[in-house]
């Protein structure tokens, strides 16, 4: 995929931004987040943001990196075919390590991971990473791939189940009568118990 198709770019000098210390923040525009929500088949992507915080290193070539998005995403639901919001939020961690550091490096054998960074990726010559299409790929694999409506969202009854008398589960709990008290008839029948007992 070249740098043009991306859906979501954004290129950041990781050797640079690290010696800075900040931790940076980046948000999708309206158009990214349509073209991300086409890629990965969502009836919408309303928002897509990170921050990007840089951790304590053990090398002066590598740079672990952690990344906290949440994304406001419409899904279809497999069932009804109905589109339904949903919220999407991950905290993902990985080491962005300059090319120059190979496995024969001898000072890689001394690098020590925290077991938080789960891939690494490599920077570029000039020590860029592609940050934005690396966390697309992290909100792919943290999408739902069968969502339901139901397993997100209770409905509420329509005008015409309102008048046939259809409730939903939801409402039907709401509509039991005063007298029922779960746990007031939990006592009541463990008081007759320990009365029986004796």
């Amino acid at each position: 995929m070249t740098l043009s198709s991306l859906e979501f770019s954004r290129l950041v000098n990781i050797p640079l931004r690290a010696a800075e210390g900040e931790s940076l923040h980046f948000t999708a525009t309206d158009k990214e987040c349509s073209n991300l929500a086409k890629r990965f088949g969502l009836e919408a992507l309303k928002k897509f943001e990170m921050t990007l915080f840089f951790l304590h290193s053990q090398h002066s070539k590598t740079y672990p990196l952690q990344v906290n998005f949440d994304a406001d995403v419409t899904y279809t639901c497999v069932k009804t075919l109905d589109p339904f919001e949903d919220h999407v939020k991950e905290t993902v961690y990985f080491t962005a390590q300059e090319p120059s550091l190979s496995e024969s490096d001898e000072d890689a054998d001394d690098l020590i991971f925290t077991g938080e960074e789960e891939t690494t990726e490599l920077l570029d010559s000039e020590g860029v990473l592609e940050l934005g299409e690396i966390m697309a790929q992290y909100l792919s694999l943290a999408l739902n791939p069968y969502p339901r409506a139901s397993d997100h969202t209770k409905k509420s009854p329509s005008k015409d189940n309102s008048k046939t008398g259809l409730l939903s589960d939801e409402d039907s709990t709401q509509k039991k009568p005063s007298t029922y008290f779960p746990f007031e008839n939990l006592a009541r029948l463990k008081s007759k118990n320990n009365t029986s007992t004796d």
